[in-house]
C-alpha cells in the first residue's frame, strides 16, 4: 500500500502565485516540504496541478523576462535565470567554429545549409573525405 499523497487542491493555486514571484518547481516543492520527484508525479497524474504547473512556468518566465527588460547595466544573471526557467526559448546555442589549415573558419552551429564552398570544402578535409582527384600530366589536382 502506498503512502497518502500530500497534494490538496490548494497547492494547485499556490504553485502559481509562488513561482510568478520568480522562483523554480524545485524551490516550490522544498517550501511545502515534498520532493522534486513528488510535484512532477502531481504533475503526471492530476490534470488540475498540470494545468496549474504550466500556467505557473509561464509566469515564472514572464516574471524574469520583467526583470530582464529593466536590467541597467550587467543582466548576465538575469539571463542565467531565464535560460533555466524557460530552456526552450532561451536555451543557449553553443557557439561552435573550427578553424583549418587552410585558415577557412567553419561556423558549425549554422546549418550546413548555409555553408559556402570554401566551408563545405574545409570540413569534409577535416574529416579526410575530400575524393580523390585524379592526376593529370603528373599533377595532383586540388
Amino acid at each position: 500500500m502506498s503512502a497518502p499523497s500530500k497534494f490538496r487542491p490548494e497547492l494547485s493555486r499556490r504553485i502559481e502565485s509562488f513561482m510568478a514571484k520568480g522562483f523554480s518547481l524545485t524551490a516550490f516543492a522544498g517550501s511545502i516540504k515534498v520532493s522534486r520527484e513528488t510535484v512532477y508525479q502531481w504533475d503526471r497524474t492530476i490534470k488540475e496541478f498540470s494545468d496549474a504547473l504550466a500556467i505557473a512556468r509561464a509566469r515564472r518566465t514572464l516574471y524574469w523576462e520583467r526583470r530582464l527588460m529593466k536590467a541597467r547595466g550587467d543582466s548576465r544573471a538575469v539571463i542565467f535565470a531565464l535560460r533555466n526557467a524557460c530552456s526552450d526559448e532561451w536555451k543557449q546555442e553553443p557557439e561552435v567554429s573550427v578553424t583549418l589549415n587552410n585558415d577557412v573558419k567553419v561556423d558549425t552551429s549554422r546549418p550546413v545549409e548555409q555553408w559556402g564552398k570554401a566551408e563545405l570544402r574545409a570540413e569534409l578535409m577535416r574529416r579526410n573525405a575530400l575524393p580523390k582527384l585524379p592526376v593529370l600530366n603528373g599533377t595532383k589536382r586540388n
